[in-house]
This record gives C-alpha cells, sequence and structure tokens, in this order.
C-alpha cells in the first residue's frame, strides 16, 4: 500500500523508469510524427509607402501540409508586420518573422498592412508537412 491507501507493487514504478530510460525516446516516437519544413515561394514585395502589399500570388501546399511558417529575409525582419489575405479575405494579422499559422487554403493569396519594412522586401513561405511513415 501507498500512504494514500492505494494499493501498487513496489517494482512498479521502478520497472516503468527502468523500460522508459532504457527505451528512451524511441519508446514513444510512433505517436510523434516527422515534420518537415519546405519552401513553398519567396514573394517579393517592392515596399515603396506604407502600408505596403504584395501581388496577387498562388501557393500549391504538399499534401499532409499542417500548418504553414512566414519567414522574412533582410535587415529589420523583427521589425516586420503584415496580414495574409486568402481569396480575398484577411485570414491571419499581425504576421511576422518565424510567425506559424494553420494551413490555410485558398486560390489566391495576397500580403497586406505590410509595415516596417524596406524596399524590397521578400517573405518566404514555408509549409510544416508531415511525413508520411
Amino acid at each position: 500500500m501507498t500512504g494514500a491507501g492505494i494499493w501498487m507493487p513496489r517494482w512498479g514504478i521502478g520497472a516503468a523508469l527502468a523500460v522508459s530510460v532504457a527505451l528512451g525516446p524511441a519508446a514513444l516516437a510512433h505517436n510523434n510524427p516527422q515534420i518537415k519544413e519546405t519552401l513553398l515561394q519567396t514573394v517579393t514585395v517592392e515596399a515603396a509607402a506604407e502600408p505596403a502589399s504584395s501581388e496577387p500570388f498562388d501557393l500549391s501546399p504538399p499534401p499532409r501540409t499542417v500548418e504553414m511558417v512566414w519567414k522574412i529575409e533582410g535587415d529589420k525582419a523583427d521589425a516586420v508586420r503584415f496580414s495574409v489575405e486568402a481569396d480575398g479575405k484577411t485570414v491571419a494579422t499581425d504576421v511576422h518573422h518565424g510567425k506559424v499559422t494553420p494551413r490555410i487554403k485558398a486560390g489566391q493569396y495576397r500580403l497586406v498592412d505590410i509595415t516596417g519594412a524596406s524596399a524590397p522586401l521578400k517573405i518566404g513561405v514555408f509549409a510544416n508537412v508531415m511525413e508520411k511513415k
């Protein structure tokens, strides 16, 4: 018996600990899918005035895309903020360098309300894709 009145064999905790130490992270690997970051497109924005916008563009996220990652290239990347439009509707706001958003399904995309940018600005759009086992 343990102090709380719950019976537990003395070897239970020790055995569980020994198995988890012996197998390490591989013991739980079947529940942790591997994610691969894949570049979808680099969008160039000629930021002449704020707020700036990109030209419309198409994306083709691969099957098993679970989320999108937005990476800004160049100086002052941390100062840049923008919103994402999908088929004319704003679907993500306050997007910045390294921001992860859910997968956005649309026919046409556009980056709008871009602030803090110096011209020209390049934004990499990446997909986090779950690898097939």
